[in-house]
């Protein structure tokens, strides 16, 4: 439960930049009730299988992999849990799940992205209106150095979560504040900087 919280101070008069909108895709909200083997020649899914587990996936939300894709990550919302699963990249079989609870400053995780160098992971938390960012070990997906960066008036209700192709810009929505918010991420420390914040109640209502 212990981090390092950072507040953030907009700024001011700012050219909102909407070419970030177009250097990343703000994702869906995907749930890990199950998981299947696709072929790539017709898109068709097969051998289902379920992984359910209320205690530490109440309420699952968003999932990510790692880029060599041994790795994958689910967030429980209720249960204010990430899991950690080995994947098999031959079968896709998930194994050794690995819990971080924290409901202090993950609460209500709704979305997480992993880094395109697989360095860090950045969890955008609904309830504590925050994004949360780890270190990543690239070599067993262990998530270390917790920071969190909270905003009660431009996170509120932080939801989307985005990373740019080059891993140089962190972009989360916020459902209740009707804002987009970019960083700059540092690629040596993955420390995010505030960029630009786009505050808009007309387009934005309800964005997520």
């Amino acid at each position: 439960g212990s981090g390092r919280s950072t507040k953030i101070s907009p700024k001011k008069n700012q050219d909102p930049c909407l070419r970030l909108i177009s250097r990343v895709c703000l994702p869906c909200q995907p749930r890990p009730a199950f998981c299947a083997r696709g072929f790539s020649s017709t898109g068709a899914l097969s051998s289902k299988v379920t992984l359910k587990d209320i205690t530490i996936l109440d309420a699952p939300g968003g999932l990510a992999f790692s880029p060599n894709g041994n790795h994958m990550y689910a967030l429980g919302r209720k249960s204010d849990t990430i899991v950690l699963f080995d994947r098999n990249a031959g079968t896709g079989v998930l194994t050794n799940p690995v819990t971080i609870k924290d409901s202090n400053n993950l609460e209500q995780p709704m979305n997480i992205v992993v880094s395109p160098d697989g360095k860090n992971v950045y969890v955008s938390c609904y309830d504590s209106d925050s994004i949360v960012s780890f270190d990543r070990n690239a070599g067993t997906g262990a998530l270390s150095g917790l920071v969190v960066i909270q905003d009660k008036e431009h996170l509120d209700g932080a939801r989307g979560l985005a990373i740019s192709p080059d891993g140089e810009e962190v972009i989360v929505v916020s459902f209740i504040s009707d804002s987009l918010v970019s960083f700059n991420r540092n690629a040596a420390t993955g420390a995010l900087a505030y960029q630009v914040l786009i505050k808009d109640l007309t387009n934005f209502d309800g964005m997520f």
